[in-house]
């Protein structure tokens, strides 16, 4: 009883304010930085990366009222991740903009390393990432399904 109650405030409350938050967080960031949509209006294909974040942001309300919970999780992540790429390809290749001069900018050319770095790099990144995935296929093996309220695991 508790678990459905959770899941009608999470419909009810947190979802509405999650697309409140959306919207309001898109439009102060257009109304201050208007040229993050350069990239955008340069190269229309990446609209599809907001329309498929309000794409996720709507399947979440509907797998939620479904109950099918996977489905709702998986939606919310792809959310974050057409987010954070959203925002990546607005502001691309700038890293971060100086406010006194485009010369003074950070970008993604200027901030890299030497070849020799970046591929030692990816070697190194390449055997941690496998190494952090071993872990937690193991991790979520060890521990799945759900817990029960009296303790334990379904």
């Amino acid at each position: 009883m508790l678990l459905l109650w959770f899941l009608l405030v999470a419909i009810m409350i947190v979802w509405p304010a999650l697309v409140l938050a959306t919207v309001i967080s898109l439009w102060a960031t257009l109304a201050i930085r208007p040229e993050l949509l350069q990239n955008y209006r340069q190269f229309p294909l990446l609209y599809g990366i907001p329309v498929a974040g309000a794409a996720s942001l709507g399947a979440m309300y509907v797998y939620q009222r479904r109950s099918a919970e996977k489905a709702a999780f998986l939606s919310s992540c792809a959310y974050l991740v057409f987010m954070l790429v959203g925002a990546a390809a607005g502001v691309y290749p700038n890293l971060l903009t100086s406010t006194t001069s485009a010369a003074l900018n950070i970008t993604v050319y200027n901030a890299a390393s030497g070849m020799h770095s970046l591929s030692v790099g990816l070697v190194w990144w390449s055997f941690g990432m496998a190494l952090a995935l071993g872990y937690f296929v193991f991790v979520y093996r060890m521990f799945k399904g759900k817990v029960v309220e009296g303790g334990g695991h379904v």
